[in-house]
């Protein structure tokens, strides 16, 4: 899984950073490039595993590590190109727009052409309808990180915006941050209530400011 192999790099990290473990730059850069190597060329994208079930499979909380990496550490595991070809397919293929045409979110897992995927490739049967938590949910945290770490790269207008237009909506009804919000057909922009207020959704505000955003 491309996301837990970057948890991985970025421990190692850390652990070195502490002087914990006797951790060596070779093990740290093996780890870098085995969590590189998740880039698709031919899907413009990093993927989400590499076993038969998931390499054709796209992942956006792939790119979670990388943005602490580069904002904790000021080092890099991922070339620049990778980055910003995997928010650019996303933002093509796995945004899903309100009634009035403005987004309302992007999947966070997909198929590559940003199909909403089966339900038996999820373990929770109570989550994994289309477009609900890991099948095509939008998670916030996920999504506007990618986006901080793609703008700091690009300084892209229409990125800019999108990430605002993102924060807009979701704060508007409640101004609680949200976990995650549903993006099934007939169900787009919902909320469960029990996912709002995550603590973790702070990272937010230091990725936005990081990437000169706000």
């Amino acid at each position: 899984i491309a996301h837990n192999q970057g948890l991985y790099m970025l421990a190692l990290h850390g652990l070195r950073f502490l002087n914990i473990g006797s951790v060596t730059d070779a093990q740290i850069n093996q780890a870098k490039a085995h969590y590189a190597s998740f880039f698709r060329a031919d899907l413009g994208a990093l993927a989400l595993g590499k076993d038969t079930w998931w390499a054709d499979t796209l992942d956006l909380s792939a790119l979670f590590p990388e943005f602490l990496l580069r904002w904790l550490y000021n080092s890099t595991a991922l070339p620049d190109a990778t980055i910003v070809a995997t928010v650019d397919h996303f933002r093509r293929v796995a945004t899903v727009n309100q009634a009035d045409g403005r987004p309302a979110g992007l999947k966070i897992i997909c198929a590559a052409n940003g199909d909403f995927l089966d339900r038996q490739r999820f373990f929770e049967p109570g989550l994994n309808w289309p477009g609900d938590y890991h099948n095509g949910g939008y998670w916030p945290m996920y999504t506007l990180t990618a986006g901080a770490l793609a703008y700091r790269l690009t300084r892209e207008a229409a990125l800019k915006q999108t990430v605002e237009q993102l924060i807009t909506i979701e704060l508007a009804a409640d101004r609680q941050s949200k976990e995650v919000i549903i993006l099934a057909p007939g169900a787009v922009g919902t909320v469960n209530p029990a996912r709002s207020t995550y603590t973790w959704n702070a990272l937010i505000v230091p990725a936005i400011k990081w990437a000169n955003l706000a």
